[in-house]
Order: structure tokens, then C-alpha cells, then sequence
């Protein structure tokens, strides 16, 4: 059976929210939100998404298998020094994409990913193909691009986005499936609750020959929105 990849909605991204009788609860899609379809239970709407009514829902999310396998992984710790290169192995699961040269076995390294599974690398849309061209190899590690000893993995599927819009960057996702699974690093763990506003993060990402890392405060969706207006 051919793999099956279900790209997720933006009600996927749940966010935390407080109903109108003080209990928190979580942002999501009316139509997976059972307490919010009973008659008897008072909407609080968070916000609209297109026509889709996002609402303060009770239930409880429950815990995917993804979850609970990647808790084994490794513990989640915090690293923010803001601008400065990476440690070696810091984040395993980073991946650059490398993409063929006139030159055998010389690939140029364009974008970057993440391994979210050991035989698939989450990246961006408009990395998935530069100029009609697509990745032919991914370099795990999060290392230096230069550093030859790290093996590289084959490509064999590009899975992009069906509704991908590189004009306005709507939807912009892929799947890259690898001929063989990466078995010396460790999956990302996907993030499974809510993140708080104004929380610190960390962007990770590659140079020109190396990775490095910052920091940025984390905004919440109206105020993404506002600035969005502000440019349009």
C-alpha cells in the first residue's frame, strides 16, 4: 500500500484560550469541538479562519501516538543564545537539502528541513523545488555542510502541498520520503500542546557553509494578523 500523507488544517494548530466560565481550554475548529455543537453549551468564539468559526472549546485533546514515542527521544531542554553557531549534534534532526550540480557526487545545498520521522524530512514548499529543480539528497546532523564524514541519504519522493500557492505563500509544506530511514538521528518532536504568547523560541537554520541559531518572542495570532494588514 502506498504511504498516505495527510497534510494538516490550521484548526491542527490549537492554541490555548479561556471559556466564559474561567476554565481553559483550547482554540479549535467548531466541527471537532463536541461541547461546542451541544445546545446546551454557551460558544466563546476565538476567531474566524476564512468562513471556518474557531471557538473555545473544553474538550480535551488527546495524545497521539507521535507523542508518546517521541518522549523516549530525548528531553526537551532550552537553549537560546541569540545568532550564535550550533554545537555539533545540538539539534540531530535538522537536515539540509541538497540539490544536484554539473559536477558527480557534488550536490549544493539550498534550504534546510527537519526529520520528523526516520524515513521523512518536513520543509517548506518553495524548497521543495528551486527552479524546476528538486532535492536530490538530504545531510543530516545540523552540522557544517562541509564536513564530508556525515553520509548523505537519497531522496525518493517529493510530496508537496496540493494547494500550495507560491505567490502568496499559502500552504506552504512538504514532504520529502527518504529511499532509506536515517537511523543515527533522532526525529524533532512535534509540538503537541499550545505554546504561550510572548514565549521565547528558537529559530534554527543554515548559512552558507554552516547552522546556526536565534532567538524571537512568539506572537499571537491577532497580532500576526495586524501586522499582516499593516503591510497590505
Amino acid at each position: 500500500m502506498p504511504d498516505r500523507i495527510i497534510f494538516p488544517d490550521i484548526d491542527d494548530f490549537e492554541s490555548e484560550c479561556t471559556l466564559s466560565d474561567g476554565e481553559q481550554g483550547m482554540c479549535r475548529n467548531i466541527r471537532y469541538c463536541p461541547s461546542a455543537l451541544d445546545s446546551r453549551e454557551r460558544v466563546k468564539t476565538c476567531y474566524f479562519e476564512r468562513s471556518e468559526q474557531i471557538v473555545c472549546c473544553r474538550d480535551v485533546p488527546k495524545e497521539y501516538a507521535t507523542t508518546r514515542a517521541c518522549s523516549s527521544y530525548y528531553p526537551l531542554v532550552d537553549q537560546m543564545v541569540s545568532g550564535l553557531s550550533t554545537r555539533p549534534n545540538e539539534f540531530p534532526y535538522m537536515i539540509a537539502l541538497g540539490f544536484e550540480t554539473m559536477l558527480p557526487d557534488l550536490f549544493e545545498f539550498k534550504c534546510g528541513g527537519v526529520l520528523i520521522a526516520p524515513n521523512f524530512v518536513l520543509t517548506a514548499a518553495h524548497c521543495a523545488r528551486i527552479g524546476g529543480a528538486t532535492p536530490s539528497v538530504v545531510l543530516p546532523g545540523g552540522g557544517s555542510l562541509t564536513d564530508y564524514s556525515v553520509r548523505k541519504h537519497e531522496i525518493a519522493d517529493v510530496l508537496i502541498h496540493p494547494d500550495y500557492d507560491p505567490k502568496k505563500a499559502y500552504n506552504d509544506i512538504a514532504l520529502l520520503k527518504l529511499k532509506q530511514p536515517i537511523v543515527n538521528f533522532q526525529p524533532a518532536c512535534l509540538g503537541a500542546t499550545a505554546l504561550l504568547d510572548n514565549e521565547n523560541i528558537t529559530a534554527i537554520g543554515y548559512g552558507h557553509t554552516q547552522f546556526g541559531k536565534t532567538d524571537f518572542v512568539l506572537l499571537d495570532y491577532r497580532s500576526c494578523q495586524g501586522l499582516e494588514e499593516e503591510e497590505t
